[in-house]
């Protein structure tokens, strides 16, 4: 099975990439996706909470409780940069049938919503009135108001998924905020005539705070992302997509050959993570007009994203000695 048919060679998909400007360059790989199992899974799970078709096709319309009339939800749960945004924008941008919709426009059947850090749940529904082109609320109206209008306007215009990345902000206690109005909220999306599908995306305290209303729990099956595993799956497909990357952009790969592994390292085993800096360092090196990547640029990029000190995992040297000394040091790995 193929992994990633957009790394096909550049020659062969009618262009010489290695020649091309830097600017083509940079374009083009920052629309690599890396693919693994994680995107099968995805899929997996979908099919638990959207009608399937007699072929086998995932559907933009929700799996309905013949008994109950009720949706059902997935909790996708992960650590931050572990790619869980990437991972939902790919997959059902991907999906025949499904569309998208962006505020002001027509025929979309799913909805994508980001939540801000310092988002409520009155927040929250304002900003999916708005992205149905809802045109407003007064000041006082209550979230019970707003919360209506946002669930009859998304039955009326069809919208059969709501995704809501990093659900977990609104799931925040403090002053202001109404955890349990939040999850009560949540659920009430599932059930009755307006109900659809929903999908939360958060860091493991959304998962935690969804375990204090059992009720609400109990309707959202759990897609946890864990991080790469050293010398799984997720590795290998990581070593090929730096090697594949590196071909394609007339690069050559380096000489040592854990350079992937240190990357991984690097970014405490987060997929998402790992992908980032691996285009940070190879678009550093187009930019340079570098032959190659090396050690000594993968440890300025990772100085860069993450805040470290020093060489770390991309200090010269046999990297299973380099490896034990930095998880000695209170490296997460």
């Amino acid at each position: 099975m193929k992994m990633m048919t957009d790394l096909t060679p550049a020659k062969k998909r009618g262009g010489d990439l290695a020649s091309a400007d830097i600017a083509a360059k940079i374009a083009w790989l920052e629309a690599r996706y890396l693919k693994t199992a994680r995107d099968a899974t995805f899929h997996d799970y979908l099919r638990e909470i959207m009608e399937v078709g007699p072929d086998g096709a995932i559907l933009p319309r929700p799996a309905r409780d013949p008994l109950t009339d009720e949706c059902r939800g997935i909790a996708l749960v992960g650590n931050s940069d572990e790619g869980k945004s990437t991972l939902l924008r790919r997959n059902l941008a991907q999906l025949p049938g499904f569309r998208g919709m962006a505020s002001g426009e027509d025929g979309g059947n799913y909805i994508l919503q980001p939540v801000p850090q310092d988002a409520t749940e009155k927040g929250l529904g304002i900003e999916l009135a708005r992205t149905t082109s809802y045109p407003g609320f007064a000041a006082r109206t209550t979230s019970y108001d707003v919360w209506k209008v946002a669930t009859t306007r998304m039955r009326n215009l069809e919208v059969g998924l709501l995704v809501i990345d990093e659900a977990h902000h609104i799931l925040r206690s403090g002053a202001g905020r109404d955890r349990k109005g939040a999850l009560q909220s949540l659920k009430s999306l599932l059930q009755g005539d307006a109900s659809i599908a929903v999908i939360l995306a958060g860091v493991p305290a959304l998962e935690d705070a969804l375990m204090e209303d059992r009720e609400t729990d109990r309707r959202f099956i759990k897609l946890r992302l864990d991080r790469i595993a050293m010398n799984g799956d997720e590795m290998d497909r990581l070593r090929l997509f730096l090697d594949r990357c590196c071909t394609s952009l007339g690069l050559n790969f380096p000489e040592d050959r854990s350079f992937a592994d240190r990357i991984a390292f690097g970014c405490g085993g987060n997929l998402g993570g790992s992908v980032k800096l691996a285009k940070t360092v190879l678009r550093r090196a187009i930019m340079a007009g570098a032959r190659e990547i090396d050690l000594p640029s993968a440890a300025q990029a990772l100085r860069m994203m993450r805040g470290t000190s020093g060489d770390g995992p991309f200090a010269f040297g046999d990297w299973a000695a380099i490896r034990k000394d930095l998880e000695a040091q209170g490296w997460a790995s």
